[in-house]
């Protein structure tokens, strides 16, 4: 299995010449160079795929880190209009700081999202009832 992190702005220089996956609202789209705002505020430059569609504002881009705010696009996933950046971050960070700052590539698929067509679903019966 290819394992793809997923990391913030911050967590970028961590993985030079790796696979990550960084989601984030699109800010500019000029030739092959998107500008993304990730969702812990950082910029991050993506060298895109001559043409890619970005038809959201908000994406997930999987890619190889080449410095510290660039990543070369390998794919990408057109995420909707409505997406809360900051309580991604809050949830990515709570679930996964531990994970990055271990730097085992075993524990980084448990914070790898969900392959294509499979989605994170919470089921209704392990919610609290009131």
């Amino acid at each position: 299995m290819d394992v793809a992190p997923r990391v913030n702005f911050e967590l970028l220089q961590r993985y030079i010449e790796r696979k990550v996956r960084l989601i984030g609202q699109v800010e500019n789209l000029q030739n092959n160079m998107l500008k993304i705002k990730a969702a812990d505020g950082g910029h991050v430059n993506v060298l895109v795929k001559p043409g890619a569609g970005f038809d959201s504002p908000y994406v997930e881009v999987e890619g190889i880190v080449e410095s510290p705010n660039t990543i070369r696009e390998l794919d990408h996933t057109n995420i909707g209009s409505t997406f809360d950046l900051s309580l991604y971050n809050e949830m990515h960070t709570d679930r996964c700081s531990g994970v990055h700052k271990q730097g085992q590539l075993d524990l980084d698929s448990l914070c790898s999202p969900a392959r294509h067509g499979e989605a994170l679903i919470m089921d209704s019966k392990n919610l609290p009832h009131f």
